[in-house]
């Protein structure tokens, strides 16, 4: 390796270390404490293949987030908890230096695809050394661009940061083979084993054959040879297997449920995420666990329009970079490619989130590498993306101090999202948790204004309200939003808390009976609601479009911790 790469990688390394460093010692939070502090799936590396063939294992017990399947990333957690321990700063040293080994892959990419181009496709003449900062600096973009906050800092991310790694090498494998004339079919099985993992660590990965298209598509590479339909049939046959597999084990395709909207509303969210996905990468203000979009055809008619607008613009500068066989064509491309799996054209039940854009995200550096391709010797040029790399740096490590523990993440959700009912409700715990006991009556109260499809959903924000209202001395308030809940939900961990406040006000003979008439359920842990609630980080909600998603099911336990957004991603 070159000086000048050991520079750049290091050079990376540092930035992701800067951004990243404090979130060491924060405690678990969010879907941390289901799928890995309190996962004992994961504290022995004894059977390693179970983790590949029961998706169980990605969480405490079994719930409606193992309808999702990524193995790696739970073998992984399983590897870091032998290696580091219980605590949470092993998990979050390895999501650090995973992300900085993708960035160093992603400069190398960047020079390997976009940086030797032949001069009539590029537009200019220089060789891949003309223009190092250019790939640097769109690597650093990346790097430390706030969207990929919480796919670092958030430990469960790790999936997203592995499907990353194994998506880049399989590109780089890939592209090698294409220019070497010996050890070709060596590079081919590599790529493909490369593409497997990375389906096998999310299957956000399975875009990776579009995305070969695009890039023969809009590069020509000198030495490349001319890639027929054999050329990807190996990649489609590796997905095909996978979807197979995941279907075999999981025994779904999607998610359970639906928004319960027209086919209309459907796609007209559909532009709402891609504009939002598009807003969030240009302009990565307001970051949030949840976002909330109005009704496209009522009040969120306006932002509609403007995401149509939005998506009808970037249809034509696509359009038109490729009919031009424009360098920018492969950036432009790939980022609709990577958002294919997310925006909804099988139920995720997600609108938007950051998690999302780890993959699609890259697609920006293949724009700002070009950007600064194009003036080799613009100092100008570089000076301001170096600033804006800085900007970007700072904006991270600001939104990295929003995971410090739960308060502070549902606090900053629920300030910058109101109309979250799962903000709400998880930002009303984390208050419970503190003892901020008014606050957590205020948030709760708050999540009961708005309106989840989902009833039990609103039996846990009385759950959470009337354990604040217990600590307060208002019993009565309490008693009468516990009978509320029960009414919607008859759950043990509800009629326990009744049973409870009855037997703190002397009232034992009708706590006692309660308990006996009660259903021989388990609990929720961590306070949450019982099962049929949505899987968050995988998208899945019963919230549709106009809520975001509530929290997610709850595995059975004790009901001694906050209500999540369950994981997948």
């Amino acid at each position: 390796m070159k000086r000048g790469s050991v520079a750049a990688c290091a050079a990376l390394a540092a930035a992701v270390a800067v951004c990243g460093l404090r979130a060491l010692p924060y405690p678990f939070v969010y879907d941390d404490v289901t799928h890995v502090a309190d996962n004992p799936h994961i504290r022995t590396l004894a059977r390693p293949l179970r983790f590949f063939l029961d998706p169980s294992t990605v969480a405490v017990t079994p719930t409606p987030a193992t309808e999702i399947y990524r193995p790696l990333a739970t073998l992984s957690h399983a590897l870091t908890f032998a290696v580091f321990g219980p605590g949470p700063h092993g998990f979050r040293l390895v999501n650090l230096l995973l992300h900085a080994v993708n960035a160093m892959l992603l400069l190398f990419l960047v020079r390997a695809m976009l940086s030797t181009a032949s001069p009539e496709n590029a537009g200019i003449a220089a060789p891949a050394d003309a223009f190092p900062w250019a790939a640097f600096l769109a690597a650093a973009a990346w790097a430390v661009h706030p969207v990929n906050v919480e796919s670092v800092t958030w430990i469960v991310g790790r999936s997203n940061i592995l499907c990353g790694l194994f998506f880049l090498a399989a590109l780089l494998c890939r592209t090698r083979g294409e220019k070497e004339a010996m050890g070709r079919g060596w590079w081919r099985a590599a790529a493909l084993a490369a593409f497997a993992l990375a389906l096998l660590a999310k299957e956000q990965a399975i875009v990776l054959p579009l995305i070969l298209v695009a890039c023969d598509a809009t590069l020509a590479i000198p030495g490349r040879r001319r890639t027929g339909g054999r050329g990807y049939a190996a990649f489609f046959k590796v997905a095909g297997c996978y979807l197979i597999l995941r279907l075999l084990l999981v025994g779904r395709m999607t998610q359970r449920g639906g928004w319960g909207g027209g086919v209309g509303e459907h796609l007209a969210f559909q532009l709402i995420g891609f504009a939002t996905y598009l807003r969030l990468l240009v302009l990565p203000f307001g970051l949030r666990l949840d976002y909330v979009f109005d009704p496209p055809f009522g009040k969120g008619a306006g932002w509609f329009i403007l995401s149509a607008a939005a998506g009808a613009l970037y249809l034509v500068l696509l359009l038109r970079a490729l009919r031009r066989r424009s360098p920018y064509a492969l950036g432009l491309s790939w980022i609709p490619i990577a958002l294919l799996p997310v925006l909804n054209i099988l139920p995720i039940k997600a609108v938007a989130n950051e998690r999302f854009l780890y993959l699609p995200a890259m697609g920006l550096s293949f724009l700002i590498a070009w950007l600064l391709a194009q003036r080799p010797g613009g100092g100008r040029a570089r000076l301001a993306a170096s600033a804006a790399v800085v900007c970007l740096g700072l904006l991270s490590a600001r939104r990295v101090g929003d995971w410090k523990s739960e308060f502070t993440l549902w606090r900053d959700s629920a300030q910058k999202e109101p109309r979250s009912f799962i903000a709400q409700v998880n930002y009303g715990k984390a208050c419970n948790d503190e003892g901020r006991s008014g606050l957590a009556v205020e948030a709760a109260t708050a999540a009961l204004r708005l309106t989840p499809t989902c009833e039990e959903a609103r039996g846990a924000a009385l759950h959470i309200r009337a354990v604040a209202l217990m600590r307060m001395g208002r019993a009565r308030e309490a008693e009468r939003d516990l009978r509320r809940a029960l009414e919607i939900d008859d759950a043990l961990y509800l009629r326990a808390a009744l049973a409870h406040l009855l037997a703190a006000e002397g009232r034992g003979i009708e706590a006692a009976e309660g308990l006996q008439d009660a259903a021989p359920r388990p609990a929720p842990p961590h306070g949450r609601p019982p099962r049929g609630m949505a899987d968050r980080e995988s998208g899945a909600s019963e919230s549709g479009p106009g809520m975001g998603p509530p929290y997610p099911p709850p595995p059975e336990g004790t009901a001694t911790r906050s209500p999540r957004g369950a994981a997948s991603s």
